[in-house]
Formats: structure tokens, sequence, C-alpha cells
């Protein structure tokens, strides 16, 4: 069974929202989990939050890990929420940091924040 097709025939039914007389899905694409830093317990409380919001679609968005992505895509599965994979890495630039420079972090010069998005799941990572 292809769970991905599947699971995008359920947007079909999905809560959206109109603007403009377009119809949209509603969509957070970028949430942390508790496999980095959460403000929510659990992929549970997360889950469960978005139902609760409409959530048609929803991204996982940790940093420096893809040890999530297993649990996020079952969970998400299951309540017919549609699952987005992302990574989240921080960088540092000394030099930018010691001019001052902003790069895409308002309070932090220096600090560059490098997002991976709709990355592919399963993963498949050669050795």
């Amino acid at each position: 069974m292809n769970i991905w097709k599947e699971i995008a025939g359920k947007l079909k039914n999905a809560n959206r929202y109109v603007k403009d007389q377009t119809v949209y899905p509603r969509v957070n694409a970028h949430i942390h989990t508790p496999y980095s830093f959460s403000s929510f317990a659990s992929i549970d409380a997360i889950i469960d939050e978005a139902k609760n919001e409409n959530i048609a679609v929803l991204g996982i968005n940790d940093f420096n890990t893809v040890h999530g992505f297993e649990e996020w895509a079952g969970k998400c599965y299951k309540t017919g929420i549609f699952p987005l994979f992302n990574l989240e890495m921080i960088g540092l630039s000394r030099s930018d940091m010691k001019e001052g420079r902003r790069i895409n972090d308002p309070n932090n010069p220096g600090r560059v924040y490098i997002s991976g998005k709709a990355l592919a799941y399963p993963l498949k990572l050669s050795e």
C-alpha cells in the first residue's frame, strides 16, 4: 500500500479555509519536537493541537536530527494529517559576529539558520 497516496487523498476532505473564494488547506510547516527542543511535551501533544487548530499539513523541523521522522510519519498518518519532513541547523560566522552583522537571526549577529525542507521519507541515506 502506498500510504502517501492514501493520505494525500485525505486532504480532499481536510479542514480548509477560504480566502478570496480560493480554498486552502491549513498548513504549519515548521514545528520543533522534543527530539530537539519544543514547547510541547510529546509528538502526541503536537498532533492533538494541530487537530484542534484544523491543520491539514504539518511539518517536523528539528535541529540536527531526523530521529523523530518515524514517529512523526506514523502519528500524522493515523490522524489524517499530511506530514512534511524538514531539518534545521545553525551555523556561525565569527567574522560576522564580530562585525555585528545579522544574517537571518535578528538578535544574534553572525548566526545563520539553515533549513532543509520537504525531505524524502523514508530516509535513504548511504553509509
